[in-house]
């Protein structure tokens, strides 16, 4: 999981604009459901409705984690705001204009059953009444923690314009506050050393190529898919610095999985070296320790309009 600011992006340009539809079966395939803002005015509806109708920057949506918040969000901007903050079953979801640490607008997004949690509180976004009809207001609900509750499932999804290149890693062990670095290649060649390096304007250094998803081992793989993670000569001391080098297809020294989790405020997973209990600590390998924070590491996808 990770904490997430969602705001509209109605009458911004962005690269990154996502789509959140509702995953009540079958109808996401008809484009129904899609989390929308009636308008950009502040105290507008969030509403449900069909993404593939109308202005779509009212149902496409920018994640700003909370982690990136202490800068000040300009206008025109709009955000998810929990109407008067009120804690209760039914309060309903509007647009506001964003706020750098109002509670009312943060959100802890699960990968795992696809909610989206009021941050601080047992209350998630829910579809009232499980109605798809457009203009059917949102509305927080306590969270099902049975994962069964199709109201409170959803889907993030890119425009059709838009294609997944890669995906950055972001430390996370620095702190919901604090800003995010992306682990780096230090340059494009064999015996590189990991650096960090700025997530807004991901490079060839910062956009990994591919990254393994959960319950899956690979390699992780950067600049054109010609360079990978590597541990440096096959040595599993802690503290051996990590680098990348050309890949090497079944080359133990490059595979990895992200099938641990840190602990539930950390929003972040360890990165093992396949096979071993070894995992990538800050830019060296070292035992594996959910507790460590600087093993907390989170896969965030890159975009592109190309």
């Amino acid at each position: 999981m990770h904490l997430a600011a969602l705001k509209t992006l109605a009458f911004v340009a962005v690269t990154a604009a996502l789509l959140l539809q509702s995953t009540k079966f079958p109808l996401t395939s008809g484009g129904l459901g899609c989390i929308s803002a009636s308008s950009n005015a502040i105290g507008a509806p969030v509403v449900a409705h069909t993404c593939s109708t109308e202005d779509p920057s009212k149902h496409e949506w920018d994640f700003t984690r909370v982690i990136d918040m202490q800068t000040p969000v300009p206008q025109p901007y709009k955000i998810f705001d929990v109407t008067d903050g009120i804690n209760a079953d039914g309060t309903k979801l509007q647009v506001w204009t964003c706020v750098d640490g109002n509670t009312n607008q943060q959100w802890i997004e699960s990968v795992n059953d696809l909610t989206f949690r009021w941050a601080g509180t047992d209350k998630c976004i829910d579809l009232t009444d499980g109605n798809l009809t457009d203009g059917n207001q949102l509305q927080i609900w306590t969270c099902d923690l049975t994962r069964n509750n199709q109201n409170q499932r959803w889907a993030i999804k890119p425009p059709l314009a838009l294609q997944q290149v890669g995906s950055e890693i972001g430390w996370r062990g620095g702190g919901v506050y604090q800003t995010t670095p992306c682990l780096s290649a230090s340059s494009n060649t064999d015996g590189a050393g990991l650096v960090f390096d700025n997530c807004v304007e991901p490079g060839g250094d910062v956009t990994w190529d591919t990254v393994p998803s959960s319950g899956s081992t690979g390699q992780i793989k950067t600049f054109d898919g010609t360079k990978c993670l590597d541990v440096r000569d096959g040595n599993g001391t802690n503290g051996n610095p990590l680098q990348i080098w050309s890949c090497v297809e079944g080359n133990i020294n490059q595979l990895w999985n992200m099938d641990i989790d840190g602990p539930e405020n950390s929003g972040g997973k360890l990165i093992s070296w396949a096979g071993t209990n070894k995992c990538v600590r800050a830019f060296e390998i070292w035992d594996c320790d959910p507790n460590d924070r600087y093993q907390w590491w989170v896969a965030l996808p890159v975009y592109s309009t190309n």
